[in-house]
């Protein structure tokens, strides 16, 4: 149901851009395909399991912004295991 929900983000004023593979190509070929179809000043992958730490995202950015020469960064991230609740 991704398209259905996308749409409806789409409906609600969201600028998001839809492409959909005709063949599953695997999450690296998705990954690259999506950072290469990407436009606008910053691109972020986020993944379905994934929580952005906006305050972390806002240094990174402050960072970018401060040091042109970079290219490419990530925000701090916190791995969190369910099962074992750690």
């Amino acid at each position: 149901g991704t398209q259905q929900v996308v749409e409806e983000f789409i409906a609600r004023g969201l600028p998001i851009r839809y492409y959909k593979r005709e063949t599953n190509a695997g999450a690296a070929a998705n990954v690259t395909s999506a950072l290469r179809l990407g436009k606008g000043e910053y691109l972020i992958y986020l993944a379905d399991d994934d929580i952005l730490i906006t305050d972390a995202v806002a240094d990174t950015i402050r960072y970018l912004d401060n040091n042109q020469e970079v290219t490419c960064a990530h925000a701090p991230w916190f791995l969190y295991d369910e099962v074992a609740k750690t």
